[in-house]
């Protein structure tokens, strides 16, 4: 005999997954296109120290799972660029 409403559990577990990954791809989407937040990239005029700071507190982020790859990297590239500018 078969289990009757087993993949039916399933599938709703599938969907609820779908729509949840959707809706953080939504809200990545929506971080990027937003202004950016204060403190959140470099400032211009930052100097060397707090650079630094900031490319740390960018690093920890990722480490704690508050940001992904695709906000990381365009971040600290911006914060080494003013790095690199200043020196």
């Amino acid at each position: 005999m078969t289990r009757g409403r087993s993949t039916f559990g399933k599938h709703d577990r599938e969907q609820q997954k779908r729509a949840k990954a959707k809706a953080k791809a939504e809200r990545r989407v929506a971080r990027h296109t937003a202004e950016p937040e204060e403190g959140s990239g470099p400032v211009s005029g930052a100097t060397e120290a707090e650079l630094i700071e900031q490319l740390g507190s960018v690093h920890r982020s990722l480490e704690a799972g508050e940001i992904g790859l695709e906000e990381f990297e365009p971040r600290q590239e911006q914060i080494r660029s003013e790095l690199q500018r200043i020196q």
